[in-house]
Protein backbone atom coordinates (compact mmCIF):
# COMPACT_ATOMS: atom_id res chain seq x y z
CA UNK A 1 0.00 0.00 0.00
CA UNK A 2 1.50 3.27 -0.90
CA UNK A 3 1.60 6.16 1.44
CA UNK A 4 0.35 9.25 2.03
CA UNK A 5 2.68 12.57 2.15
CA UNK A 6 0.22 14.51 4.34
CA UNK A 7 1.16 11.94 7.10
CA UNK A 8 4.33 13.53 7.38
CA UNK A 9 5.37 17.26 8.80
CA UNK A 10 7.94 19.40 7.32
CA UNK A 11 10.34 20.75 10.20
CA UNK A 12 13.45 21.65 7.46
CA UNK A 13 15.34 21.16 4.79
CA UNK A 14 18.22 18.82 4.77
CA UNK A 15 19.63 19.67 1.04
CA UNK A 16 18.56 19.89 -2.36
CA UNK A 17 20.02 19.44 -5.54
CA UNK A 18 19.76 17.46 -9.04
CA UNK A 19 16.32 16.94 -9.68
CA UNK A 20 15.19 16.16 -5.83
CA UNK A 21 15.36 17.50 -2.04
CA UNK A 22 15.52 15.83 1.31
CA UNK A 23 13.57 17.19 4.03
CA UNK A 24 13.44 16.50 7.62
CA UNK A 25 10.05 14.95 8.41
CA UNK A 26 8.12 13.89 11.45
CA UNK A 27 4.53 11.74 11.96
CA UNK A 28 1.99 14.72 12.38
CA UNK A 29 0.54 11.93 14.89
CA UNK A 30 3.96 11.60 16.87
CA UNK A 31 5.24 14.74 16.92
CA UNK A 32 7.84 14.53 19.79
CA UNK A 33 7.31 18.58 20.35
CA UNK A 34 3.16 18.04 20.24
CA UNK A 35 3.39 14.91 22.87
CA UNK A 36 5.00 17.66 25.27
CA UNK A 37 3.20 19.98 24.59
CA UNK A 38 -0.58 18.96 24.74
CA UNK A 39 -0.05 17.66 28.44
CA UNK A 40 0.85 20.81 29.74
CA UNK A 41 -1.61 22.43 28.73
CA UNK A 42 -4.01 20.71 30.78
CA UNK A 43 -1.53 21.46 34.38
CA UNK A 44 -2.85 24.42 35.08
CA UNK A 45 -3.94 24.39 38.61
CA UNK A 46 -7.09 24.46 39.83
CA UNK A 47 -8.15 23.03 35.39
CA UNK A 48 -7.87 19.37 36.50
CA UNK A 49 -9.00 17.20 39.13
CA UNK A 50 -6.13 15.22 40.93
CA UNK A 51 -5.95 12.10 39.39
CA UNK A 52 -6.45 13.98 35.58
CA UNK A 53 -3.28 15.98 36.56
CA UNK A 54 -1.30 12.85 37.68
CA UNK A 55 -2.38 11.25 34.47
CA UNK A 56 -0.94 14.75 32.64
CA UNK A 57 1.89 14.53 34.68
CA UNK A 58 2.93 10.94 33.44
CA UNK A 59 2.52 11.47 30.26
CA UNK A 60 4.22 14.99 30.02
CA UNK A 61 7.37 12.58 31.66
CA UNK A 62 7.43 10.10 29.46
CA UNK A 63 7.16 12.64 26.29
CA UNK A 64 10.07 14.08 27.76
CA UNK A 65 12.07 11.19 28.53
CA UNK A 66 11.41 9.83 25.08
CA UNK A 67 12.23 13.21 23.35
CA UNK A 68 15.73 13.37 25.19
CA UNK A 69 16.48 9.48 25.00
CA UNK A 70 15.75 9.83 20.81
CA UNK A 71 12.64 7.44 21.14
CA UNK A 72 10.49 9.09 17.97
CA UNK A 73 9.98 8.92 14.74
CA UNK A 74 11.87 11.42 12.69
CA UNK A 75 12.78 10.87 8.92
CA UNK A 76 13.86 12.13 6.18
CA UNK A 77 12.12 12.64 3.14
CA UNK A 78 13.82 12.13 -0.01
CA UNK A 79 11.47 13.45 -3.12
CA UNK A 80 12.17 13.76 -6.99
CA UNK A 81 10.36 17.11 -7.99
CA UNK A 82 11.27 16.71 -11.71
CA UNK A 83 12.54 13.06 -12.28
CA UNK A 84 13.89 11.39 -15.18
CA UNK A 85 13.18 8.15 -16.04
CA UNK A 86 16.66 6.98 -14.58
CA UNK A 87 15.78 8.77 -11.99
CA UNK A 88 12.64 7.11 -10.16
CA UNK A 89 14.26 3.93 -11.08
CA UNK A 90 16.83 4.31 -9.00
CA UNK A 91 14.06 5.84 -6.36
CA UNK A 92 12.92 2.24 -6.99
CA UNK A 93 15.82 0.59 -6.34
CA UNK A 94 16.45 2.48 -3.30
CA UNK A 95 13.21 1.22 -1.75
CA UNK A 96 14.00 -1.95 -3.06
CA UNK A 97 17.23 -2.35 -1.11
CA UNK A 98 15.67 -1.00 2.26
CA UNK A 99 12.70 -3.29 1.78
CA UNK A 100 14.55 -6.67 0.51
CA UNK A 101 17.22 -6.59 3.26
CA UNK A 102 16.54 -6.55 6.76
CA UNK A 103 19.45 -6.11 9.10
CA UNK A 104 19.59 -2.76 11.88
CA UNK A 105 22.55 -1.76 10.32
CA UNK A 106 20.85 -0.50 6.99
CA UNK A 107 18.52 2.37 7.11
CA UNK A 108 14.69 1.13 7.39
CA UNK A 109 12.01 2.75 5.32
CA UNK A 110 9.40 4.11 7.08
CA UNK A 111 6.61 5.35 4.02
CA UNK A 112 6.81 5.42 0.34
CA UNK A 113 4.46 6.36 -2.81
CA UNK A 114 6.57 5.59 -5.76
CA UNK A 115 4.09 6.78 -8.21
CA UNK A 116 4.47 10.10 -5.95
CA UNK A 117 8.17 10.22 -6.67
CA UNK A 118 8.78 10.09 -2.87
CA UNK A 119 10.30 7.72 0.00
CA UNK A 120 10.52 8.50 4.02
CA UNK A 121 13.62 7.06 6.00
CA UNK A 122 14.46 7.18 9.26
CA UNK A 123 16.94 9.53 10.18
CA UNK A 124 20.42 9.58 11.52
CA UNK A 125 20.55 12.50 13.85
CA UNK A 126 24.48 11.76 14.56
CA UNK A 127 26.11 12.44 11.53
CA UNK A 128 27.85 10.37 9.13
CA UNK A 129 31.56 8.93 9.22
CA UNK A 130 33.19 11.58 7.38
CA UNK A 131 32.60 13.47 10.52
CA UNK A 132 34.32 10.69 12.41
CA UNK A 133 37.44 9.54 10.41
CA UNK A 134 40.28 11.20 12.48
CA UNK A 135 39.01 9.56 15.75
CA UNK A 136 39.90 6.04 13.89
CA UNK A 137 43.12 7.35 13.24
CA UNK A 138 46.05 5.05 13.48
CA UNK A 139 43.64 2.50 15.40
CA UNK A 140 43.12 -0.62 13.05
CA UNK A 141 41.07 -2.97 15.59
CA UNK A 142 38.65 -0.46 16.51
CA UNK A 143 38.61 0.79 12.71
CA UNK A 144 37.78 -3.00 11.35
CA UNK A 145 35.14 -3.52 14.18
CA UNK A 146 33.27 -0.56 13.47
CA UNK A 147 33.28 -0.95 10.04
CA UNK A 148 32.38 -4.82 9.56
CA UNK A 149 28.55 -4.42 10.26
CA UNK A 150 28.33 -2.11 7.23
CA UNK A 151 30.19 -4.38 5.75
CA UNK A 152 28.12 -7.10 6.53
CA UNK A 153 25.02 -5.79 4.91
CA UNK A 154 26.85 -5.31 1.57
CA UNK A 155 27.30 -8.96 1.79
CA UNK A 156 23.37 -9.72 2.15
CA UNK A 157 22.88 -7.49 -0.58
CA UNK A 158 25.28 -9.58 -2.59
CA UNK A 159 23.64 -12.24 -1.68
CA UNK A 160 20.17 -10.47 -2.94
CA UNK A 161 21.88 -9.57 -6.51
CA UNK A 162 22.29 -5.77 -5.33
CA UNK A 163 25.30 -3.96 -5.60
CA UNK A 164 25.12 -0.35 -3.64
CA UNK A 165 27.83 1.33 -5.83
CA UNK A 166 28.60 4.43 -3.40
CA UNK A 167 29.81 2.78 -0.54
CA UNK A 168 32.36 5.91 1.29
CA UNK A 169 31.92 7.83 4.71
CA UNK A 170 29.53 10.47 3.54
CA UNK A 171 26.70 7.48 3.14
CA UNK A 172 27.40 5.71 6.43
CA UNK A 173 25.91 6.73 9.21
CA UNK A 174 26.42 7.02 12.53
CA UNK A 175 23.21 5.37 14.66
CA UNK A 176 21.81 5.91 17.88
CA UNK A 177 23.45 3.34 19.60
CA UNK A 178 27.18 4.72 17.93
CA UNK A 179 27.49 1.97 15.78
CA UNK A 180 27.40 2.25 11.48
CA UNK A 181 24.09 2.39 9.38
CA UNK A 182 24.64 2.36 5.93
CA UNK A 183 22.07 4.47 3.78
CA UNK A 184 21.86 6.47 0.55
CA UNK A 185 21.86 3.10 -1.52
CA UNK A 186 20.31 5.19 -4.54
CA UNK A 187 23.02 4.49 -6.64
CA UNK A 188 21.94 0.51 -6.08
CA UNK A 189 22.01 -1.82 -9.07
CA UNK A 190 20.19 -4.95 -9.36
CA UNK A 191 22.16 -7.84 -11.58
CA UNK A 192 18.33 -9.28 -12.37
CA UNK A 193 18.11 -12.21 -15.08
CA UNK A 194 17.44 -9.72 -17.91
CA UNK A 195 20.90 -7.74 -17.39
CA UNK A 196 18.71 -4.32 -17.51
CA UNK A 197 20.76 -1.33 -16.12
CA UNK A 198 19.64 1.77 -14.96
CA UNK A 199 22.67 3.90 -15.66
CA UNK A 200 23.92 5.27 -19.53
CA UNK A 201 26.72 3.59 -21.09
CA UNK A 202 29.51 7.01 -20.49
CA UNK A 203 28.19 7.35 -17.10
CA UNK A 204 30.46 7.19 -14.18
CA UNK A 205 28.94 5.67 -10.99
CA UNK A 206 29.46 5.96 -7.23
CA UNK A 207 31.93 8.81 -6.09
CA UNK A 208 35.48 9.02 -7.32
CA UNK A 209 37.36 8.72 -4.81
CA UNK A 210 36.29 5.46 -3.66
CA UNK A 211 34.93 3.91 -6.79
CA UNK A 212 37.48 1.68 -8.76
CA UNK A 213 39.23 2.64 -12.39
CA UNK A 214 38.01 0.25 -14.08
CA UNK A 215 34.70 1.78 -13.36
CA UNK A 216 35.36 5.06 -14.79
CA UNK A 217 34.33 6.28 -17.86
CA UNK A 218 32.35 3.44 -20.46
CA UNK A 219 30.97 0.96 -17.98
CA UNK A 220 27.34 -0.38 -17.32
CA UNK A 221 28.78 -3.79 -16.27
CA UNK A 222 28.70 -3.33 -11.63
CA UNK A 223 29.15 -6.13 -10.07
CA UNK A 224 30.40 -7.02 -6.08
CA UNK A 225 33.86 -6.53 -6.78
CA UNK A 226 32.98 -2.14 -7.42
CA UNK A 227 31.84 -2.69 -3.41
CA UNK A 228 35.11 -4.51 -2.22
CA UNK A 229 37.48 -2.06 -3.81
CA UNK A 230 35.28 0.92 -1.93
CA UNK A 231 35.06 -0.84 1.60
CA UNK A 232 39.36 -1.42 1.18
CA UNK A 233 39.46 2.42 0.57
CA UNK A 234 37.21 3.30 3.20
CA UNK A 235 39.09 1.26 5.81
CA UNK A 236 42.07 3.16 4.49
CA UNK A 237 40.88 6.07 5.15
CA UNK A 238 39.50 5.74 9.04
CA UNK A 239 43.09 4.39 9.94
CA UNK A 240 44.69 6.81 8.04
CA UNK A 241 41.96 9.77 9.37
CA UNK A 242 41.70 11.50 5.87
CA UNK A 243 39.40 11.08 3.21
CA UNK A 244 41.83 11.22 0.19
CA UNK A 245 43.83 8.64 -1.52
CA UNK A 246 44.16 8.59 -4.91
CA UNK A 247 42.81 5.61 -7.26
CA UNK A 248 44.66 2.31 -6.05
CA UNK A 249 47.67 3.72 -4.20
CA UNK A 250 46.87 2.60 -0.87
CA UNK A 251 50.36 1.24 -0.54
CA UNK A 252 52.46 3.71 -2.35
CA UNK A 253 54.86 5.01 -0.08
CA UNK A 254 52.70 8.75 -0.36
CA UNK A 255 49.44 6.71 0.94
CA UNK A 256 51.22 4.00 2.86
CA UNK A 257 49.95 3.14 6.54
CA UNK A 258 52.53 3.20 8.53
CA UNK A 259 52.74 4.25 12.48
CA UNK A 260 55.73 3.36 14.22
CA UNK A 261 55.61 0.49 16.47
CA UNK A 262 52.12 -0.99 14.98
CA UNK A 263 52.76 -3.77 13.58
CA UNK A 264 48.68 -4.53 12.99
CA UNK A 265 49.43 -1.90 10.14
CA UNK A 266 50.84 -5.25 8.57
CA UNK A 267 47.58 -6.88 8.49
CA UNK A 268 45.29 -4.08 7.06
CA UNK A 269 47.93 -3.94 4.04
CA UNK A 270 47.34 -7.24 3.44
CA UNK A 271 43.97 -7.02 3.39
CA UNK A 272 43.75 -3.83 1.13
CA UNK A 273 46.25 -5.45 -1.07
CA UNK A 274 43.34 -8.03 -1.63
CA UNK A 275 40.73 -5.19 -2.67
CA UNK A 276 42.06 -2.06 -3.75
CA UNK A 277 43.65 -2.64 -6.66
CA UNK A 278 44.34 -1.48 -10.20
CA UNK A 279 42.29 -3.79 -12.40
CA UNK A 280 39.05 -5.86 -11.41
CA UNK A 281 41.02 -9.36 -12.62
CA UNK A 282 42.92 -9.02 -9.68
CA UNK A 283 40.88 -8.46 -7.10
CA UNK A 284 41.33 -11.42 -4.84
CA UNK A 285 38.61 -10.67 -2.48
CA UNK A 286 35.62 -10.75 -5.26
CA UNK A 287 32.02 -10.60 -3.28
CA UNK A 288 31.08 -9.23 0.58
CA UNK A 289 30.81 -12.30 2.23
CA UNK A 290 34.35 -13.20 1.24
CA UNK A 291 35.32 -9.89 2.69
CA UNK A 292 33.55 -10.27 5.96
CA UNK A 293 35.42 -13.30 6.16
CA UNK A 294 38.75 -11.79 5.91
CA UNK A 295 38.11 -8.93 8.37
CA UNK A 296 37.12 -11.24 10.59
CA UNK A 297 40.46 -13.23 9.50
CA UNK A 298 42.35 -10.08 10.02
CA UNK A 299 40.74 -9.01 13.37
CA UNK A 300 41.86 -12.11 15.08
CA UNK A 301 45.32 -11.81 13.38
CA UNK A 302 45.67 -8.77 15.06
CA UNK A 303 44.84 -9.47 18.55
CA UNK A 304 47.11 -12.67 18.01
CA UNK A 305 49.77 -10.62 17.57
CA UNK A 306 50.55 -12.01 14.85
CA UNK A 307 52.74 -10.90 11.57
CA UNK A 308 51.76 -12.02 8.13
CA UNK A 309 54.57 -14.16 6.41
CA UNK A 310 55.16 -12.22 3.42
CA UNK A 311 57.04 -9.20 5.79
CA UNK A 312 58.70 -11.82 7.85
CA UNK A 313 61.77 -11.08 6.31
CA UNK A 314 61.25 -7.02 6.97
CA UNK A 315 61.22 -7.06 10.48
CA UNK A 316 64.19 -6.23 12.39
CA UNK A 317 64.91 -8.72 15.16
CA UNK A 318 67.00 -7.74 17.73
CA UNK A 319 69.96 -9.72 18.62
CA UNK A 320 69.80 -12.99 21.29
CA UNK A 321 73.14 -12.58 22.66
CA UNK A 322 74.17 -8.99 22.80
CA UNK A 323 70.40 -7.38 22.71
CA UNK A 324 72.34 -4.28 21.32
CA UNK A 325 72.54 -5.16 17.78
CA UNK A 326 69.76 -6.17 14.82
CA UNK A 327 69.85 -9.48 12.54
CA UNK A 328 70.31 -8.36 9.12
CA UNK A 329 71.07 -11.31 5.66
CA UNK A 330 74.74 -11.47 5.07
CA UNK A 331 74.85 -12.57 1.53
CA UNK A 332 78.83 -12.75 1.73
CA UNK A 333 78.66 -15.76 4.18
CA UNK A 334 77.35 -18.67 2.20
CA UNK A 335 76.75 -21.99 4.09
CA UNK A 336 75.96 -24.41 1.08
CA UNK A 337 72.93 -24.52 -0.93
CA UNK A 338 69.23 -25.48 -0.55
CA UNK A 339 67.32 -28.02 -2.41
CA UNK A 340 66.95 -25.78 -5.37
CA UNK A 341 70.50 -24.57 -5.80
CA UNK A 342 70.23 -21.73 -4.28
CA UNK A 343 72.65 -20.46 -1.95
CA UNK A 344 71.75 -20.93 1.99
CA UNK A 345 72.86 -17.13 3.96
CA UNK A 346 72.37 -16.54 7.53
CA UNK A 347 71.75 -13.44 9.60
CA UNK A 348 74.10 -11.94 11.38
CA UNK A 349 73.87 -9.17 14.08
CA UNK A 350 75.36 -5.94 12.81
CA UNK A 351 76.96 -4.98 16.24
CA UNK A 352 78.71 -8.45 17.73
CA UNK A 353 78.42 -10.54 15.16
CA UNK A 354 76.31 -13.48 15.94
CA UNK A 355 74.78 -15.56 13.18
CA UNK A 356 71.68 -16.83 12.86
CA UNK A 357 68.54 -18.29 10.60
CA UNK A 358 65.21 -17.33 10.26
CA UNK A 359 62.17 -18.33 8.00
CA UNK A 360 62.26 -17.28 4.46
CA UNK A 361 59.07 -15.36 2.92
Amino acid sequence: MEGSLAVWKTLRELGSGGQGRVSLVVDRDKDPIKRIIEPLKGLVPGTNEEHKLEELRRRFGDALLDFTSGRYNLGALKQLLSPTKEAKARLQAEAGVYEKISDPHLLRILDKNLDENWIVTEFQPNGTLSDRLVTFKGDALKSLRAIRPAVNVLAKMHTAGFTHRDFKPGNIFIGRDGEVVLGDAGLAFYDDATGSTITQTYENVGTREYMPAWAYGERTEIGPTFDCFSVGKVIWAMIAGRPTCRLWYVLKDEFNLIFPDKTEMLWINELLGMCVVEEEKDMSIREGQRLVSEIDNTIDAIEANAIPVTYLRRIRRLCRVCRQGFYQRNPTITLGNDGAGNPINPDQCMSCGHLDFFAER
